[in-house]
């Protein structure tokens, strides 16, 4: 679907397949707010480092993305839904044009604590993630990204804490 939405020769299949070669799980459970505050930062704002992220709840909200103008807006995930963020591969893959969500889970005061189930679409660590040359056009956009092995990512990611902007300064040009 990604091959076809950009227009790109059958080829980049491969490539995509190849983003989503294997996926990670996890439970949360996030706690109330203590000392009977209104809300507070259960997740630092991060980025994922994978391609893409499917969250789905219990019901609970409390997930937030920075818009581009720099506020959180709240992302009201359906009941029976789920919300799907772009993580730092897909970005780079696709030179910028999908920019990874920044996002954060803030807790708010209730008798209910927030669970999610989180499942990310991950590369193999050996593949090279390189935008496709049909998504770089050195006037109008220019390659972002140097191309690199996803572990290398990983191990900078690990090495840096997670960091702001750790792809730009990872792998940006």
């Amino acid at each position: 679907m990604v091959v076809e939405g950009f227009g790109l020769p059958q080829q980049y299949n491969l490539d995509v397949e190849q983003l989503n070669s294997y996926s990670n799980t996890r439970l949360t459970r996030y706690k109330l707010p203590e000392d009977n505050k209104d809300s507070e930062i259960a997740l630092a704002p991060h980025c994922d480092k994978a391609t893409f992220s499917l969250i789905c709840e219990n019901g609970v909200q409390g997930l937030q993305v920075l818009s581009k103008t720099g506020n959180w807006v709240d992302v009201n995930i359906p009941k029976n839904g789920c919300a799907v963020l772009v993580g730092d591969m897909l970005k780079a893959w696709t030179n910028g044009i999908f920019p990874a969500a920044k996002h954060r889970v803030v807790t708010r005061g209730g008798d209910k604590e927030r669970i999610t189930f989180i499942l990310m679409a991950v590369p193999k660590e050996s593949m090279v993630i390189k935008a496709p040359s049909e998504l770089v056009d050195d006037e109008n956009h220019p390659l972002c990204y140097r191309s690199f092995m996803y572990e290398e990512y990983i191990y900078y990611r690990c090495s840096t804490h997670g960091e702001e902007g750790s792809l730009e300064k990872f792998a940006g040009l």
